[in-house]
């Protein structure tokens, strides 16, 4: 069997155990551990040398740090882009993959050369509920819409265009890197990938859910899906993503912050409200950032 033309990209930040579950499953689908880059977030654990031991061919990159999702995920991606590899798998490392689901992703790709974005199916790990089948900008009101989120609606499996995707599990053509820049560090966590999906959209590439392909996510590991420091870090860099993208983004924010806040109150979520307003106060003040500044490769 040949080898997939993929490099796969995680990051690790003191959760050894959960990346090697998820490289077992790249090698499950078909993946070689030579595919297979780990980029250590500044761990203050003996996770490197775990990771090292289990996958002594991996590629492992340690960054001194935490630089984020984007600046750790960025540094996996310099490295695929200068071996060659023409597509490049971002995957949590709390995330497992299908084994048929890489080979569904680029079969995809292939049948059609202006997808830059690709997207599997992403499941709650464990119950089978759906957490990802794309995501819409919404038309009438700002924000964005995640149709079929914490649903077991049957999808049919055809390939079809979104919005964005998530940069939990997501394939992505080289090429369309090259083109419109790597994930814009200017967003420590979370608002990354909306951003490289609109720069790639406006650019003319288009972003695909192709629900075929399945991958297994225990959705936000790191922080808790419902943690304080998760709902911070979703309203911090909202102002950034909205004041480059939306015409009138004070006014655009406010109404979306608001339904967000309602939204999780009604929800039994009303811990969430004040880290995320907060966040978003603390994003509205920091400097107005450049218009989708590209992040070279």
């Amino acid at each position: 069997m040949s080898a997939l033309p993929i490099a796969a990209v995680t990051l690790n930040w003191n959760r050894a155990p959960d990346t090697l579950v998820c490289l077992r499953s790249l090698g499950a689908a078909g993946l070689l551990p030579e595919q297979m880059i780990v980029v250590d977030n500044g761990s203050s654990d003996d996770s490197a040398a775990a990771i090292r031991k289990a996958y002594p061919q991996a590629q492992l990159l340690l960054n001194d740090s935490n630089r984020g999702f984007a600046g750790g995920i960025n540094v996996g991606l310099r490295w695929a882009l200068a071996a060659g590899f023409p597509y490049l798998l971002v995957l949590n490392n709390d995330a497992a993959v299908s084994p048929d689901a890489l080979r569904i992703l680029l079969a995809a790709a292939g049948e059609r050369p202006h997808a830059g974005v690709l997207s599997p199916l992403i499941r709650y790990a464990g119950d089978g509920r759906i957490w990802f089948a794309g995501s819409y900008r919404r038309r009438l009101l700002p924000g964005e819409h995640w149709p079929a989120y914490r649903t077991r609606r049957a999808l049919a499996p055809e390939p079809r265009p979104i919005d964005y995707a998530t940069g939990c599990a997501v394939l992505l053509r080289a090429e369309m890197l090259r083109a419109v820049g790597l994930f814009d560090e200017a967003y420590f966590f979370y608002w990354e990938d909306l951003d490289l999906c609109e720069r790639a959209r406006r650019a003319g590439w288009q972003v695909l859910l192709v629900p075929a392909a399945v991958v297994d996510h225990h959705v936000s590991a790191s922080l808790g899906e419902e943690s304080p420091a998760k709902w911070t870090y979703l309203g911090r860099y909202m102002p950034t993503f909205y004041r480059r993208y939306y015409r009138w983004p004070a006014a655009s924010m406010l109404v979306y912050a608001a339904w967000v806040a309602l939204r999780e109150a009604l929800r039994g979520n009303g811990a969430a409200v004040r880290p995320f307003l907060s966040g978003v106060a603390a994003g509205w003040q920091e400097p107005k950032p450049a218009p989708g500044s590209r992040v070279h490769c």
